[in-house]
């Protein structure tokens, strides 16, 4: 579906991640590199405004990231994961999956910092496991749980309008990959 709007030159914003297999989420990018097409995907929880005052509140680097949320994992785990990429904000080299069907628990190894990821279903997972992000900076864990749903779709949504005012993503071609 994204290959006219690829290929168009201006600005595509692709909702969550760009593909269901990083082949073809390569091929989109290629594509739009080759058109000078701009290209942002993301979930809107990357924005979550608790995030955003984690992030802004850390006394040193980021040593090490866990990101938890509900869900099953085809549906809802770019939902945990992006905010955990955000906060990793480089490559990842190395996926582990050592989770099951109800609990997937997966480790995002960018090198110097690890992000542990776990998504978990259940009739209860909203209560039972909300959104949460833990950053470990100056030895010292900081975190937030994602408790104001209407921000974070607003706070995408002035990111994308950004985008697509300045051509410039505010995500990393290899963040969208890595998704």
């Amino acid at each position: 579906l994204a290959q006219a709007a690829l290929a168009s030159g201006k600005p595509v914003f692709v909702d969550k991640v760009l593909a269901e297999t990083v082949a073809d989420s390569e091929a989109m990018v290629e594509l739009a590199e080759r058109h000078g097409t701009p290209i942002m995907s993301s979930s809107a929880l990357r924005f979550a405004s608790e995030l955003e005052q984690l992030l802004a509140g850390l006394a040193g680097p980021v040593e090490s990231v866990f990101s938890r949320g509900f869900g099953n994992w085809a549906g809802y785990g770019i939902h945990t994961l992006a905010p955990a990429l955000r906060v990793l904000g480089r490559p990842v080299q190395r996926v582990r999956d050592t989770g099951d069907a109800h609990a997937r628990l997966v480790t995002l190894d960018a090198g110097d910092v690890r992000a542990f990821i776990e998504v978990r279903s259940a009739e209860n997972q909203q209560e039972a496991v909300p959104w949460q992000v833990g950053i470990l900076s100056a030895n010292r864990y900081h975190v937030a749980t994602v408790t104001r749903y209407e921000e974070f779709y607003e706070n995408l949504m002035r990111a994308v309008l950004e985008f697509f005012c300045t051509r410039v993503s505010p995500i990393p071609v290899t963040e969208m990959l890595d998704s």
